[in-house]
Formats: C-alpha cells, sequence, structure tokens
C-alpha cells in the first residue's frame, strides 16, 4: 500500500544549540519547512552517502551572534578527515533527487557519521535516541522524547 502524498517527512535534525530531535517536514514545501526548522533563509545541500541528504544553514557563520564553537563533524568513509558544518543540520532521505523519510538504517548512519562539538559542552550531540526510539519515530511517528 502506498502512503498518502500528504503524510509528512520524517527526519532529525542536528541544533545548534541542542540535542538531536525529530523533526517532520511538509512534503509538498520542503525548502520552506527546512527554513523554518533551522531557522535560516539559506540551505546547502551535502550528500552523506547514497539516499542521505544533509540540509545545513547556509549562512549560520554569518548571524549574530556568530556560534563559531558550536559545529557538527561530518565524517565520511572515503575521506580521512571530518568536515566541519556549521548551523543547525537536517538528515532527510532522498530518491532520485526527491526528498523523503528516513529509514531507520540511514538515521542509525546519520547519528554514527556526525559529531557534536561544542567547547563548553563536548560532545553534547552524541546523546542519541536508541534504534528501538528511531524506528517508532520514522516508523510510527511517536517522538522520543515524549
Amino acid at each position: 500500500m502506498n502512503k498518502p502524498a500528504n503524510v509528512p517527512l520524517r527526519c532529525l535534525l542536528f541544533p545548534v544549540d541542542g540535542l538531536v530531535e525529530p523533526l517532520e517536514i511538509d512534503p509538498t514545501d520542503v525548502l520552506r519547512g527546512l527554513y523554518r526548522a533551522m531557522r535560516c533563509s539559506f540551505v546547502d545541500v551535502v550528500a552523506l552517502d547514497v539516499g542521505i541528504d544533509l540540509w545545513c544553514d547556509d549562512e549560520a557563520l554569518l548571524k549574530r551572534p556568530v556560534q563559531a564553537n558550536r559545529a557538527w563533524l561530518l565524517r565520511r568513509c572515503t575521506e580521512a578527515h571530518a568536515q566541519p558544518l556549521f548551523g543547525n543540520v537536517v538528515a532527510l532521505g532522498s530518491t532520485d533527487g526527491i526528498s523523503r523519510s528516513l529509514t531507520v538504517d540511514e538515521a542509525d548512519l546519520v547519528l554514527s557519521r556526525i559529531i557534536g562539538v561544542n567547547i563548553d559542552i563536548a560532545a553534547m550531540g552524541d546523546r542519541r535516541p536508541p534504534r528501538e526510539a528511531l524506528e517508532r519515530w520514522l516508523v510510527d511517528g511517536v517522538d522520543w522524547r515524549n
């Protein structure tokens, strides 16, 4: 059975000022949902892996106050070093250039490849929900924070 087109996309938000959060985005207006969730007006997309896109706040270092001490470090299997991503980041699934909800395995991969860095609170983003909580969120829409 196909899902109705108006079912929200379930993804993960990596906020600059907190822990990883569940996020739903309207599939009919993905960019507007990204702008609202990331509190920005410009986004950039970085492919993490086949079928996984990371949407990044393209104006993060221009904001006042600049939070240069807060970043996400992205590790890719093919690279020896980590790539810093400043500002809020949203992880979404992608098929043929169309955004979709993450699968549980994709969410698990994203969480294993992104490290939160903060001078005051080291590795704040590394506190991740258990796989069972991810599955309840991505499959059933149950927010693990409740």
